[in-house]
C-alpha cells in the first residue's frame, strides 16, 4: 500500500476544502503565529473536561454502586484518552497546517461531516445547559438562604440562569486559547474548591453506599447515568484548537497535554465520588452540593 500516496491525497483534499472555506482556520501556519504552550493547552483541555462531573458523579454511583461505577468511569476515561490521541494522530498528518474537524473529516471520512456537526452541537449544548443548571440551583438556594427575598424560587432560579449566561457570554467569544489561560486555571481551582467542600462536609459512616448495583436501581436508571460518565472526560471540541495554537507542535507535546488533562480530571473526580457517596449514599443528588445542610453555610 502506498502510504505516501494516501497522505498526498489527504493533503490535496485539505487544500481543496481550505480554498473553498470562508473560515481562516484551515490554512498553513508558521511557528511565529503560534503562542500556545503545554500549560495553556492543558488549561483549555482540563477546563473543557472538568465541570459538572465533579458534582454529579456521586449521584451516578448511587445508581451503579462502587464496582460498576469505577468500571464505567475508568472505561470512559480510557476511551476519551484514546480517541483524543487518535484525533491528534490524524491531524498531525498535516503538521504545518491548521486544521478543523471539517477538514480532517473531509480528508479521512467525507461522509461523516454531518455526524461531526451533530456531535459538537449536542456535546456543547449539553455541557452549557448543565453549567447553567448548576449555577441556577446553587446560587438561587444561597441567595434565598442569605436574604429575606419574597421572590419565588422558580423566578429567582430563572433570573440567576439568565444573568449567568449573559456574564459568561463574553468569555465564550475568545478567539484564541492563549487569551483564556488565567480564566481556565481559575475555573479548575474553583472546581477543586467544590471537591474540598465535599471532603470538608463528609461523614463517611452516614451513607448507605453499595459495592454492587443497589437493589433499588434498574437497567433504565443505570443507563440514564451513562452520560455523566461520558461527558466527565470529554473535551474533544477543543482538541484541534489547542493543537493549532501549540508552539513547537509535535505528537509528543500534544499527548502530554491530553494525559495531563485526563489525569487532572481523574485526581479531582475520585475524591468527588468517594466522600459524597459515602456521606449521602442513595440520597446523593445530581449536584451533591444541594445535599449539604444549609445550617453549615455561614
Amino acid at each position: 500500500m502506498d502510504v505516501r500516496g494516501t497522505d498526498d491525497n489527504c493533503e490535496k483534499i485539505i487544500d481543496d476544502v481550505s480554498s473553498s472555506s470562508a473560515t481562516p482556520v484551515d490554512r498553513p501556519s508558521s511557528e511565529m503565529e503560534r503562542h500556545g504552550t503545554i500549560l495553556s493547552g492543558w488549561s483549555v483541555m482540563a477546563n473543557s473536561m472538568i465541570g459538572t462531573g465533579v458534582l454529579g458523579l456521586a449521584s451516578a454511583f448511587a445508581k451503579t454502586g462502587w464496582l460498576l461505577g469505577f468500571v464505567l468511569m475508568s472505561g470512559a476515561g480510557f476511551l476519551a484518552l484514546f480517541s483524543l490521541h487518535l484525533m491528534v494522530l490524524l491531524s498531525m498528518k498535516f503538521v504545518d497546517r491548521d486544521v478543523t474537524y471539517y477538514t480532517v473529516a473531509a480528508a479521512y471520512a467525507p461522509w461523516s461531516r454531518w455526524i461531526v456537526d451533530v456531535t459538537i452541537v449536542v456535546k456543547c449544548f449539553g455541557v452549557a445547559v448543565s453549567y447553567l443548571q448548576v449555577a441556577g440551583d446553587v446560587l438561587s438556594t444561597l441567595f434565598i438562604h442569605w436574604s429575606s427575598t419574597t421572590m419565588s424560587p422558580f423566578l429567582l432560579r430563572a433570573f440567576v440562569i439568565g444573568a449567568s449566561g449573559l456574564l459568561m457570554a463574553p468569555i465564550c467569544t475568545a478567539k484564541e486559547v492563549k487569551n483564556t489561560l488565567i480564566t481556565n486555571v481559575l475555573a479548575v481551582v474553583t472546581i477543586g474548591y467544590c471537591v474540598v467542600l465535599g471532603i470538608a462536609y463528609a461523614d463517611v459512616h452516614a451513607g448507605d453506599d453499595s459495592i454492587g448495583i443497589p437493589q433499588e436501581s434498574s437497567i433504565t436508571s443505570v443507563l440514564a447515568k451513562l452520560p455523566i460518565f461520558i461527558f466527565a472526560f470529554t473535551c474533544h471540541q477543543n482538541m484541534f484548537i489547542t493543537r493549532n495554537h501549540l508552539k513547537h507542535r509535535t505528537q509528543r507535546r500534544l499527548d502530554i497535554i491530553i494525559v495531563a488533562a485526563e489525569s487532572t480530571a481523574a485526581l479531582l473526580y475520585i475524591p468527588a465520588v468517594i466522600f459524597p457517596y459515602l456521606t449521602y449514599g442513595s440520597a446523593a443528588q445530581a449536584n451533591f452540593m444541594l445535599n449539604i445542610d444549609l445550617g453549615h453555610v455561614p
